[in-house]
């Protein structure tokens, strides 16, 4: 069990369960007590795990993520950020919540070409949204591919390595 679940964060945040574990962080499903208890996703990276001369890269990393959030709020099928704070040597980014599940979880079985066609315009819609705003995902694996439930379109998760290019 983890240790970190029923642990209230900056006076407003309750871990309720962990999502996903990396090499220097998780990542959480927590509920909002200022948002009547909405649920949200807090992604964590633990400073104390980096090794010293690689920590004002990952502050700056994490910043820019933050920031490529904030620029695509006006796109549905990319999380919304609602905070970013820095707390006890750890840094936290809370975004919207995507009730759904990763795209991995079809890729067990065949797909029509109907299928294929389909989610292929559906990611790259959203990653011509992304590209318009000079900013490369780098990362896009069926991990990062969220199927929203409510409507079934593809929502693209994980701006950790997102790059700006000019």
């Amino acid at each position: 069990m983890n240790n970190e679940l029923g642990k209230e964060l900056d006076n407003r945040y309750i871990i309720t369960k962990l999502l996903g574990s990396g090499g220097f962080g998780d990542t959480y499903l927590a509920k909002d007590k200022r948002l009547e208890w909405h649920e949200c996703v807090v992604k964590k990276v633990q400073l104390n795990k980096i090794p010293p001369n690689f920590i004002d890269d990952v502050k700056k990393r994490f910043r820019e993520e933050a920031k490529f959030l904030f620029l695509f709020e006006e796109c549905d099928q990319i999380p919304k950020i609602t905070d970013f704070f820095e707390n006890n040597g750890e840094l936290y980014i809370v975004q919207n919540f995507i009730d759904g599940h990763d795209l991995s979880k079809e890729m067990d079985k065949p797909l029509s070409e109907n299928q294929v066609i389909n989610m292929l315009q559906d990611i790259l819609e959203v990653l011509e949204f992304i590209h318009q705003e000079n900013i490369i995902h780098r990362d896009i694996k069926p991990q990062n591919l969220m199927r929203r439930q409510r409507d079934k379109k593809i929502v693209i998760i994980d701006f950790g390595i997102a790059k700006l290019i000019d």
